[in-house]
């Protein structure tokens, strides 16, 4: 027996029990012992952010229950042709599971019956077939995760695959709901990921509904570039979302994996990196449970968009760091005589930045020589006169000789600067 010990307000204590009803249900189904106790209610004191003090009558919820096992598999799932109807007794569409193999005989009729609630004609628009490998039960959307212990999203997800819904016993029987729920498969939403990635090496937020709702269609437009967008039903033109690099060839995001656009094979490496990450995820928390499930599913829903865009995050997270560019070797010497004033021409502004010390504010500058040996200048003053990148005269007496980062500097004063354009003639620009 495992034991459980929550502490719950007892405002909310109705609705605990609706839920903790409902799991006694479900673990008595399965032979399993579950029960609850509740201690005696008390105040517990809170303090909110402004340091005010305020009551909660709480109270000690324990529940004691078998482990719980799940070996419910959904089988198929159940829709009436027409939802503007009753749905009893019409013709099915029938979806089978297709991660199993099918061996369940599609029925005749719509039956509006749950084997869970044992409640029948409710106006239900979607039922479920689940077997446990012995017994085949149908229920409800709203039982199926209190039977099978699988979401109805999940088990949603699983029978969107293209291609596996179709229609059976159905003849004779009028026009069809218009309303659509379009998906999109998962490679083809790793792939405009990757080009995405491919273009701009980050994440966008919201990226996965941006790309579900928008991207359409791709038109190569030359050396690598292309343009993603949708046709606009009256002009017949296409409206361009984004210019993407990595498209090599006409394509569209919402057929099947073969009517992809053609794109680089590094974009196509990256989609399948993207679809690894997602399936690998040990889901220690909802966000990765989700993608996990989707990636299991390999269907793109309008519900599901947003969680398979937030993929690209986790995954440039994840991506292993280019190695650090090797620092230049500075070879800086000093210059000039301690004492003695100097001229150097020209030289660039490389820092400046205002300090504030005890003897009041300062500005230091750095600049480097044509030879690349530095120079510091600690100014008094709080000085704007000079920007960083800018090339100047400079004529100062060197203060002293010293070293930082083991980087020779020459540090000056009393400095005289010569802002000549023409000192800017030759020197190599950034």
């Amino acid at each position: 027996m495992i034991e459980h010990k929550v502490t719950i307000d007892t405002v909310n204590l109705a609705s605990v029990e609706r839920t903790l009803k409902r799991l006694a249900r479900a673990f008595a189904m399965r032979g399993k012992a579950f029960s609850w106790s509740l201690g005696e209610p008390a105040l517990t004191q809170f303090k909110n952010p402004r340091g005010r003090v305020y009551y909660v009558q709480q109270a000690l919820l324990t529940v004691v229950c078998e482990e719980f096992e799940n070996a419910w598999t959904v089988l198929a799932k159940i829709q009436p042709v027409d939802i503007n109807q009753a749905a009893h007794g019409q013709p099915v569409i029938f979806s089978p599971n297709p991660t199993i193999e099918d061996t369940l005989t599609p029925p005749h009729k719509f039956t509006d019956h749950c084997d869970h609630c044992t409640s029948g004609k409710r106006g239900r628009q979607t039922v479920y077939t689940v077997t446990d490998g012995s017994a085949v039960k149908q229920v409800g959307t709203a039982c199926l995760l209190e039977y099978t212990g699988i979401t109805p999203e999940m088990a949603e997800s699983w029978l969107k695959l293209k291609g596996n819904s179709r229609i059976d016993w159905a003849n004779n029987t009028g026009e069809r709901n218009k309303r659509q729920h379009p998906n999109m498969s998962l490679t083809n939403m790793a792939v405009a990921l990757a080009l995405y990635a491919n273009t701009h090496g980050k994440y966008r937020s919201n990226i996965g509904r941006w790309i579900f709702n928008s991207w359409a269609h791709a038109v190569p437009t030359g050396n690598g570039w292309g343009e993603v967008g949708y046709w606009h039903p009256e002009t017949k033109k296409l409206v361009v979302i984004e210019k993407i690099h990595g498209i090599e060839g006409y394509g569209t995001f919402f057929g099947q994996p073969d009517e992809l656009p053609q794109v680089s094979e590094a974009v196509w490496n990256t989609a399948q990196d993207i679809i690894k990450y997602m399936t690998d995820l040990p889901g220690v928390n909802n966000f990765e449970h989700n993608l996990r499930t989707i990636a299991k599913a390999h269907v793109v829903t309008n519900k599901t968009a947003g969680y398979a865009g937030g993929a690209l995050a986790g995954w440039l997270k994840r991506k292993p760091k280019a190695a650090p560019k090797p620092m230049p070797t500075v070879t800086s010497e000093w210059l000039g005589k301690v004492g003695e004033r100097m001229t150097v021409l020209p030289c660039k502004v490389t820092f400046v930045r205002r300090i504030e010390t005890m003897y009041g504010i300062s500005t230091l500058t750095k600049f480097i020589d044509l030879k690349g040996n530095q120079l510091v200048w600690f100014r008094s003053g709080d000085r704007n006169d000079l920007i960083k990148g800018q090339i100047i005269g400079l004529t100062a007496t060197v203060k002293k000789h010293d070293s930082y980062k083991d980087t020779k500097q020459t540090t000056v004063t009393r400095g005289k600067i010569d802002t000549k354009p023409e000192w800017g003639e030759g020197w190599e620009q950034d």
